[in-house]
């Protein structure tokens, strides 16, 4: 577990107060620390640190320090342990009473073998065992102020007087500005680890105000969404049915539009068959027009001229006893004007059937454009679409022949469309 969920396992707790104010006292008197740690949360913390220095610090199993490794490593677990085993008591008295059976661990007189990792003792006893085992053994002996004074060997001696000297080292007057100044840091250490408590209680009433700030964020978050959720449904129900409708009525459109599309696919080509026919046929009767107009012309002339330059003896013929040459000469006009005249009379009928197509095709052009329009604007019956049709693509009446006609005629079809509109 580390600090940071320490602390956010004291906040689900029933009682966070009694563990945040709890004040624990902790005391290393080979090192002269004494310390009062307010909540639980500092105290897990420093042990959590001296833990971590000691892991660093790499200690082998037969060293005099592996005890005090040992310690931070059980005071770490006793309190974890008793974080999560009253967790639910929300009764300040009972934690009191459980409480004060757990820190007894804390606070016998055994402590007095215990080192700080971040204590000049404990770098003095490593570096001391890096150099010879036994001057270590004499060392810790020395400042754990242990009653057993065997001398085995020298090297253990030697271990007691280098501790004697580290212990003394305040007193030599070589080393008073040292000596002072180490003071001055140790106060400031000790200042600063009683102002951590402090720091650490006013973080965990930060935490616990924030949680709750956060709690009633999301409430108001969820009550929001729900509000929104209910405005989303009520204005997709009431839209739904208006949809539908546009839905309904643009698949209908759709549907006419196609259709009449298609009508416009099948009959643009004879619409455009038809225009363009009708403009041939209006050509071919100004042309026959034309050709009568010169032929007419041209019997004025000769009539003219016969009448103007008729020949001398042809004159006398009628008044002289033969006759025969001036009858001859009258059946041989008179043949050719009616030559002229039939063939006046024929051009006559191509110009007339000629105009008389060209109206056809220009009316079957603009009924087709009609019933375009019908379609598109209005429902036909399909009986006056078979009309439509057949008078679109009935045979037409040319005029050329005498019994030449056609069963119904583009304007009686519009009529009737119009009359039963």
């Amino acid at each position: 577990m580390t600090i940071k969920e320490f602390r956010k396992a004291i906040i689900e707790t029933q009682n966070p107060d009694w563990f945040n104010n709890q004040e624990i006292e902790l005391s290393f008197p080979s090192v002269d620390f004494k310390n009062t740690f307010t909540g639980l949360p500092s105290f897990a913390n420093y042990l959590y640190g001296q833990l971590e220095k000691y892991q660093k610090l790499e200690i082998p199993e037969n060293s005099n320090l592996k005890k005090s490794h040992r310690f931070f490593e059980s005071a770490i677990a006793v309190t974890e342990g008793f974080l999560r085993d009253k967790t639910i008591i929300e009764d300040s008295s009972t934690l009191d009473a459980y409480w004060l059976q757990v820190s007894g661990n804390f606070q016998q007189n055994g402590n007095k073998l215990i080192f700080p990792a971040d204590s000049v003792e404990t770098e003095f006893i490593l570096s001391l065992e890096a150099f010879n085992t036994n001057t270590a053994m004499g060392a810790f002996r020395y400042l754990t102020k242990s009653n057993d004074s065997n001398f085995s060997s020298f090297d253990v001696l030697n271990g007691y007087l280098l501790a004697y000297e580290l212990r003394m080292r305040d007193h030599r007057t070589i080393k008073d500005l040292i000596a002072k100044e180490r003071k001055t840091i140790s106060n400031l250490k000790n200042e600063f680890a009683k102002a951590i408590p402090q720091s650490e209680y006013d973080l965990n009433e930060h935490l616990i105000k924030t949680e709750a700030s956060v709690k009633g964020y999301f409430n108001e978050v969820e009550a929001y969404k729900t509000d929104k959720e209910k405005l989303f449904a009520d204005w997709f129900i009431n839209t739904k049915g208006d949809f539908e409708s546009f839905n309904t009525y643009s698949e209908s459109k759709i549907s006419e539009l196609e259709e009449t599309y298609n009508q416009k696919l099948k009959l643009e080509e004879p619409a455009l068959y038809w225009k363009e026919r009708g403009n041939d046929l209006k050509k071919q009767g100004h042309w026959m027009l034309g050709i009568t107009l010169i032929l007419v012309l041209i019997s004025v002339a000769s009539l003219a001229s016969i009448l103007f330059k008729t020949p001398t003896d042809l004159y006398s013929s009628f008044f002289s006893g033969d006759k025969s040459a001036a009858i001859r000469w009258s059946i041989i006009y008179i043949t050719i004007l009616s030559f002229i005249a039939f063939t006046v009379k024929q051009l006559s009928k191509v110009m007339f059937s000629s105009y008389h197509l060209a109206r056809d095709c220009q009316e079957r052009y603009t009924l087709t454009y009609f019933y375009l329009s019908l379609l598109k604007n209005s429902a036909v019956a399909p009986e006056q679409q078979q009309l439509i049709i057949q008078s679109l693509f009935s045979r037409a009446e040319s005029g050329l022949l005498k019994d030449d006609g056609s069963p119904t005629m583009p304007t009686d079809i519009v009529q009737s469309v119009l009359k039963n509109k």
